[in-house]
């Protein structure tokens, strides 16, 4: 019977795993089979003593900061408890084993099923985890352990999908500075400038140089841009690689610097860009003058911006000015406290917080790395939390020597205890070192730090949302779905991890008692391995095995015979050989390693794996990419009763063992095998249900991949798949599975001979398709050439259509369920949208179909529809006139219709909740409408589009009482000599940018004077500009508050900037009057 368990919130991951497994059926059920061992007995003491001890756990945590000798006792009882895993986890390796040769009708061994030697071994084991229980028991007495929960009953924070970009308070006048240098491109002596950011650690140096990295103006401006994460390591080879990999977007598995060299300059030379280089620590000259030469060939204007916290850096690097971050000042500080904590909605700041928030962000020296720490731990507590927080003398205490700042500290301290065993395994990543979340989550999975259930990989992305949330990992920018760690909290992991976990450097010594009890190591991957241990006398507990590979080459000094030493650590739970290209097999013994549950062999040189690679029945996770040599897999591969997630690409690979009968497969990715021409019926197995837990299947770059055998009739495969991907498999013919009951997404990407039919799918919610010739329809429509309302699945919500050239669909049914439409390349023969087959369409975009020339006429208003988007349809010439109603839309787009020459008279009527219109590039197009725009409108974009700015007269836009954007040029008629006209804007503006207007020669000072709003001017691309407003700037730009709202820029203006540079009176003394003194040509 099993045992309920209740444990409390404070108990650790790794007790409660252990406890689940100790009283699991599948380990009583074996131990209890053997006669007079005992087992029971041990087992429930085993149990009451973790329970015991457990109850005390979040007491000794809060306490160990301050007694030594707690945080002595917590260190030897997680030993104990490791101990114990490593033991029960040999135990359940056996139960399954039995399990294994049961039903694949291997011959089992009779004492299996009676007491023997082992069995003695394992009751011995046990019964020195019991003693060494007990006396721990003992000591929590001596040490005042008390049972209690966690000092904050905090909710946890909402799982995301995406990252809260919070705003920039106290840096918008720095922002505006560096970017007016950056879209100035003349800076400086040196042809290519180097603009340092110099400050202190979590000042928000990366986030100042993000902000103008992700600027819509800047990204504009430079025609390549590329950050580079370059950390305290600045190795010429690694950087110079991270750079590569920037500015192509691919992976680099070059090996020569001056190749890596060329092949940058090559994407560089006489571009215009713009490069990041983040958090760059070396001072020696000579490796940034060998970095400087990569970038000497770029063109004019463009730009590097050097993060750091070292001045001597920024003096050896810069070229222009230092720019210098100083610390948030508390009124800044509190806007981004209060900013963080109001992520909880039923938030709401008095005047009691707000005074304890002031004395919380005091304590945070003006970092807004401590900042955000602070208020996401506070985010969802009460006041008495707070006050306690703020009270709180732990911000005083000195941790190991180290400096940490005491609020990170603090954000640690009261982490739940689930979230601080997670956060302390990071301590093991060198600084800089980009990770992602599937990457954590597995590591995490193997070591139980999850709560033990099926949908850990849930669990676990909760605990990273989490930490993301509390800013203990940050989201990379330039690199997708990747993350990094404060350089202090890395610090902060390594202060707090116990020594159990170790980056292994290079040039680094590390003693020999100190690797003896170490359980997790990440190690450079050209640091001698052997060398590091060959002084130990016996194997140590190591767990996880992770090198950290920048280049391939790096990893070439792991010989075989080391591999083998490697291989006789038993306790192995993670083993990555990622890039040790020399490694060109897997020894036998790899089959002994019982506690394996991660095995990466990516990028080595191996040609098959071993049979006894069959045996290890705990492996989740294989992953086999870029494995150019690997031929074939093991026959009994479907032993691996315990896989969960299998990549392959293997180039050479011709065939695939029974895969349809992994039991626990969730996830298999089959990628770029390009010697495989057929999938055969052997895929699925003898099974019935073949890939019975089978969630996500992907099939990408199989170019040779011609067949692919379907089960027979009686054969359900696939019964729980919900994601099906196949992607550049240009030869493959025939259908697809006939019938997917579970499955949500399909997407189909140039795969031009697949079969003319798609599966039964009725819960399939998104369909992406990307084909040319073959497609015709649904599954049970055969022959149709387009989307019949009998074949749509009746969920679906998305539909994605490319490069399909035959299909045509859309009649006039009602796809009740669509409320997400995009075409692309579509050159079939439909020249009509019926958009009113979609009463619940929110979304719909057209792009680059050639044939479209309009909608259908409306037979009742599209309610539902927000966001409408046309681009590059040469032929599209109207939108109908009469009855184009959608209440609710918010944002139309007309991009590059050269046919297009009337919008709707009606059209302020027909869309009255329009708030952004965006007309570009649509030369005929003669007017706005003549009886105005709609009301509602907030921004409008009017480019190419040299009919309507030549009608500017009757734009009527100074009717518009909501408008606060105007965006208008790239026009080439010559009567805009002056601009603007009186009563042509309405006084409601805030924001004004002439982009490209070349005739312009002066700003009209009564119509600029009407602007009483405008507190942004951008003029760009105007050469022949050489007067201000005689009277001077609006008013609102004198009388602005806060200053750092104000914006007067002006680039591409030489007649003005030379004015403005030689300081004529007349012009000086009008722009002098914003509060903002500019720089170079933006003002």
């Amino acid at each position: 019977m099993a045992v309920e368990l209740v444990v409390g919130p404070v108990i650790s991951a790794s007790v409660e795993f252990l406890l689940k497994k100790i009283t699991s059926s599948e380990v009583t059920s074996f131990l209890r089979g053997k006669k007079d061992s005992g087992f029971d007995s041990l087992l429930e003491k085993l149990k009451t003593m973790f329970l015991s001890l457990a109850e005390v756990l979040g007491d000794a945590d809060q306490k160990q900061m301050r007694n030594p000798r707690v945080e002595e006792w917590l260190e030897k009882l997680q030993d104990a408890v490791e101990d114990a895993e490593d033991l029960f986890d040999e135990i359940e390796y056996d139960a399954l084993k039995l399990k294994v040769d049961a039903q694949y009708k291997t011959k089992v061994r009779k004492f299996l099923s009676n007491f023997n030697l082992i069995d003695r071994d394992r009751k011995i084991g046990m019964e020195k985890i019991l003693e060494r229980l007990e006396n721990f028991e003992k000591q929590k007495y001596i040490l005042n352990l008390q049972k209690s929960v966690e000092k904050i009953q905090s909710k946890r924070p909402p799982s995301v999908s995406s990252i809260d970009d919070y705003e920039f308070y106290g840096r918008d006048d720095e922002k505006k500075n560096l970017k007016e240098i950056l879209m100035f491109d003349e800076v400086g002596s040196e042809k290519i400038c180097v603009i340092p950011i110099v400050g202190l650690g979590g000042i928000g140096k990366t986030a100042l140089a993000q902000a103008v990295y992700n600027d819509d103006e800047v990204k504009k401006h430079f025609e390549l841009k590329a950050w580079v994460c370059v950390s305290d390591e600045f190795d010429v080879c690694k950087v110079t690689k991270t750079v590569l990999e920037a500015v192509t977007r691919d992976a680099c598995t070059v090996e020569n610097l001056n190749v890596m060299q060329e092949r940058i300059q090559e994407r560089l030379k006489e571009k215009k860009f713009l490069v990041i280089l983040d958090d760059v620590w070396c001072e020696q000259y000579d490796f940034w003058d060998t970095m400087r030469m990569i970038f000497k060939v770029g063109a004019q204007g463009s730009k590097i911006i050097v993060t750091t916290r070292s001045r001597k850096v920024a003096s050896v690097i810069g070229t222009t000015e230092v720019r210098h971050l100083n610390e948030l000042n508390e009124v800044a500080c509190l806007k981004l406290f209060v900013k963080v904590v109001s992520r909880n909605e039923e938030f709401s700041m008095d005047s009691e917080l707000e005074k304890i928030g002031k004395e919380i962000v005091k304590k945070c020296k003006g970092l807004p790395l401590a900042v955000k720490a602070l208020a996401s731990l506070l985010c969802f507590t009460d006041v008495k939390q707070w006050e306690r927080i703020a009270k709180s003398d732990i911000l005083d205490l000195p941790i190991g020597g180290e400096n940490i700042l005491p609020a990170l500290r603090l954000s640690y301290y009261y982490l739940p205890l689930y979230l601080k065993r997670c956060f302390v395994y990071c301590s093991m990543f060198p600084k800089g070192y980009a990770f992602t979340k599937d990457e954590l989550v597995s590591l995490w999975m193997v070591d139980n730090l999850l709560e033990y259930s099926s949908t850990r990989e849930e669990v676990g992305c909760e605990y990273f949302n989490d930490l993301v949330s509390r800013s203990f990992f940050q989201p990379l920018d330039h690199k997708k779905d990747h993350f990094v760690m404060h350089d202090l909290m890395v610090d902060l992991a390594n202060v707090v991890s116990r020594k159990k976990f170790i980056h292994l450097e290079i040039n680094k010594s590390y003693e020999i008692e100190l690797i003896k009890r170490t359980r997790h190591i990440a190690i450079d991957g050209h640091k001698d391995f052997h060398e590091i241990f060959k002084s130990v006398s016996k194997p140590i507990p190591l767990r996880t095995f992770l090198p950290i590979v920048s280049l391939l080459y790096e990893a070439s000094k792991l010989q075989q015979f080391v591999l083998e030493d490697l291989l006789k650590l038993k306790r192995l739970r993670f083993l990555s050989l990622k890039g040790y290209i020399h490694v060109s097999e897997l020894p036998k013994s790899v089959g002994e390693l019982k506690h394996l549950r991660y095995v990466d062999v990516s990028y080595t040189s191996i040609k098959e794996l071993p049979k006894s690679f069959s045996k290890l029945f705990n492996l989740q996770t294989l992953k086999l990419l870029g494995c150019k040599d690997l031929t074939k897999l093991p026959k009994n591969f479907h032993h691996l009763i315990s896989l969960r997630y299998l990549d392959i690409n293997c180039p050479r690979l011709c065939s695939l063992p029974p895969l349809g009968q992994l039991p626990a497969l969730e996830t298999l990715w089959i990628e770029h095998c390009d010697a495989m021409g057929t999938v055969g019926l052997e895929f699925y197995g003898t099974t019935s249900t073949p890939f019975p837990s089978l969630e996500i299947l992907e099939l990408r770059g199989m170019s040779k991949w011609k067949e692919w055998s379907m089960p027979k009739e009686n054969v359900q495969a696939f019964p729980k798949l919900k994601s099906l991907v196949i992607s550049m498999c240009q030869s493959l013919t025939g259908d697809l599975p006939y019938l997917l009951p579970s499955l949500i997404e399909l997407d189909i990407f140039k795969c031009p001979e697949l079969g003319s039919s798609l599966p039964m799918m009725p819960n399939v919610s998104t369909v992406k398709i990307d084909m040319r010739e073959k497609l015709a329809g649904f599954k049970s429509c055969y022959g149709l050439q387009n989307f019949d309302k009998r074949c749509v699945p009746t969920n679906l919500r998305s539909l994605f259509i490319r490069d399909c050239d035959n299909i045509e669909f859309l009649p006039p049914y009602k796809y009740e369920s669509l409320q997400q439409l995009s075409i692309e390349i579509f050159s079939s023969s439909f020249e009509l949208l019926h958009i009113d087959s979609f009463p619940n369409i929110k979304k719909v975009e057209i792009e680059n179909c050639e044939n479209v020339e309009s909608f259908s006429q409306f037979h009742s208003p599209v309610t539902s529809l927000s966001t409408l988007s046309i681009y590059g349809c040469p032929n599209f010439t109207l939108l109908p006139d009469s009855n184009l109603h959608c209440p609710i839309l918010t944002q139309l787009e007309l991009s590059d219709c050269s046919k297009l020459r009337f919008l709707p008279e009606k059209l302020s009527t027909l869309l009255p909740s329009l708030q952004e219109l965006v007309i570009y590039d649509c030369p005929e197009l003669e007017s706005l409408p003549r009886l105005g725009l709609p009301l509602s409108l907030r921004e409008l974009t009017v480019k190419h589009c040299d009919k309507v700015i030549a009608s500017r007269k009757n734009w009527n836009l100074q009717a518009l009482p909501n408008l606060i954007s105007f965006d208008f040029g790239w026009y080439k008629g010559e009567d805009m000599v002056s601009f603007l006209e009186q009563g042509l804007l309405p006084t409601s503006l805030t924001f004004l940018k002439i982009d490209g207007v070349a005739c312009l020669e002066t700003l009209d000072d009564k119509g600029f004077q009407e602007l009483t709003s405008l507190k942004e001017l951008h003029i760009y691309g105007s050469p022949n500009l050489q007067a201000l407003p005689v009277k001077g700037l609006p008013p609102s730009f004198e009388n602005l508050l806060p200053p750092s709202f104000e914006s007067f820029i002006i680039c591409g203006c030489s007649l003005l900037e030379a004015k403005y540079e030689w300081k004529e009176e007349e012009y000086y003394k009008k722009i002098s009057c914003i509060p903002q003194q500019p720089a170079s040509s933006s003002y």
